[in-house]
């Protein structure tokens, strides 16, 4: 912030430069301009006026957020002129090439970062706004080393462009592929985390695919054209051999610099679903089982609702459970949403909710001890699913290495928790059988069969293993907690994984 509130400095440091090689008088006219009325105004490139402006644009519109026709507000113009009455308000247009000018300069130093970089990874999604305008949006996540040999993860925002027209694979990989050559990192890839969309699939396989190019053919010809130049003609005459050491001891530079980029690259260029929202898809699965709980959970939805839309109730509850405690709504699209609703509901006391819920004429709604402790049950069985969310959405740190602990902790739990149920076995065994589903590849590495391939199965990429393996909160302890396992599967994957 302190960088932000001093970067007229900056200016201050070029006005000073320029004085020294112009007379006083044309910099007093350089800095400054004179209305009509004969009020001082400081002049487009005097310092504080520059000072002002890059605040404007950088610390409210861009950080804050704020629309770019605030600079035009009336209101907005008088509280600059009381803030510096000599400041001049730039105009919408100057304010647009300014953001412009910023995000240009912005993507051309992601460009010379990234140049250093040996290895991304990426996150792509497409969504709509509340006008049902869609974008696409790129993240790129990579690590760097800084002076002190420290590890430090990155994360920058790519792309987030409007993405017109119909959501084809082939659009969504032309796209990508465009943003990638823009910031010179295709061969850099090692994995994109996309949704379980067919579309997003597609694309990705267009795009990352190893197919040979114009260049590889060029590569091949030559060779061809090299060997046939050293074979033995038909007079006898012996031309130089392939097998003479001498040939291949040297390289062109633009060779040498050519092989030596595909020897360090090492992309993998692979495609990893989302495990968040593989999750939700998991949840949403068990949650389409829910005719054993679905009257408690309708009673939750319309007592929420009555607090959202009758202020007589809303006061009523405020006044039996104070201000502030509230119960809200929940949102299709998201589970974790009605989670939140059923922990409000059963966070109040059941008697004061039934009293207050009779008195207020909603006897409908007064939830059942049976409809109570079916609600109940359900947080119990949700709630783990709420925590391994949590646990992977981090943004600045690495979540991979959770994905194989959480699955394999969801699956004990609830394989565990089914004989205690009393109303909520359906869902439970729902969830198990979308977990294994969703998640077989996970789960397949428990399965020691070399001849198999699993690589083609959701989630069998060998990455979950590697990245478990080398954090240091889990290494192998997944292998021995799998309570579902048996003893000598567990000694021969632990010999799988270590090679020992």
């Amino acid at each position: 912030m302190l960088v932000f509130l001093c970067r007229h400095a900056e200016y201050r440091s070029q006005y000073r430069t320029h004085s020294s090689d112009v007379s006083q008088k044309t910099v007093v006219s350089y800095l400054s301009t004179n209305t009509s009325d004969g009020t001082d105004k400081y002049g487009v490139h005097h310092p504080q006026q520059k000072a002002i402006t890059m605040a404007i644009i950088d610390d409210l519109i861009v950080q804050c957020n704020l629309p770019l026709s605030i600079v035009e507000h009336p209101n907005f113009r008088h509280f600059m002129s009381v803030v510096d009455s000599k400041y001049v308000p730039v105009t919408r247009s100057t304010a647009t090439a300014a953001v412009v000018k910023k995000s240009e300069v912005m993507q051309s130093t992601i460009v010379d970062m990234l140049t250093s970089v040996k290895s991304v990874n990426l996150t792509v999604d497409i969504w709509s706004d509340r006008k049902m305008r869609a974008y696409l949006g790129v993240t790129c996540h990579f690590v760097t080393v800084d002076e002190h040999a420290c590890p430090k993860l990155q994360s920058l925002l790519l792309n987030c462009h409007r993405f017109s027209g119909s959501h084809t694979g082939e659009r969504i990989a032309s796209e990508f592929e465009s943003i990638l050559d823009a910031y010179e990192i295709k061969q850099k890839v090692d994995h994109v985390i996309t949704d379980n969309a067919a579309n997003m699939k597609k694309a990705m396989t267009l795009t990352l695919s190893c197919e040979y190019d114009d260049d590889d053919d060029n590569v091949a010809s030559s060779i061809s054209t090299a060997v046939e130049g050293v074979a033995v003609d038909a007079s006898g005459v012996h031309a130089v051999s392939v097998d003479e050491p001498e040939l291949w001891q040297e390289l062109a530079h633009d060779d040498e610099a050519e092989v030596a980029n595909v020897i360090n690259t090492h992309s993998r260029q692979e495609r990893l679903s989302c495990f968040d929202h593989t999750l939700h898809l998991v949840v949403g699965d068990g949650l389409k089982s829910t005719r054993c709980v679905s009257a408690a959970l309708a009673k939750c939805c319309k007592t929420s609702s009555l607090l959202h839309t009758s202020s007589s109730f809303k006061d009523a509850f405020e006044q039996q459970f104070g201000g502030n405690k509230s119960i809200p709504a929940a949102v299709v699209t998201r589970w974790n949403s009605s989670l939140r609703q059923i922990k409000a509901i059963l966070s109040v006391d059941f008697k004061q909710l039934c009293d207050l819920l009779e008195s207020q004429e909603h006897k409908n709604l007064v939830p059942s001890a049976r409809e109570w402790g079916q609600l109940a049950e359900l947080v119990d069985i949700l709630d783990p699913f709420m925590e391994a969310t949590a646990f992977t959405e981090g943004e600045y740190m690495i979540t991979l290495s959770y994905a194989l602990p959480s699955v394999l902790s969801l699956v004990d739990y609830l394989e565990d928790i089914k004989p205690r149920l009393k109303y909520c076995t359906p869902i439970c065994t729902a969830l198990i059988q979308s977990l294994k589903s969703r998640f077989t590849g996970l789960l397949q590495h428990f399965v020691i069969d070399t001849t198999a391939d699993i690589t083609s199965l959701p989630f069998g990429s060998d990455i979950y293993i590697i990245a478990t393996f080398f954090d240091p909160k889990f290494k192998l302890r997944w292998i021995d907690n799998n309570a579902a396992t048996s003893d000598s599967t567990k000694l021969d994957l632990r010999k799988h994984v270590t090679g020992n």
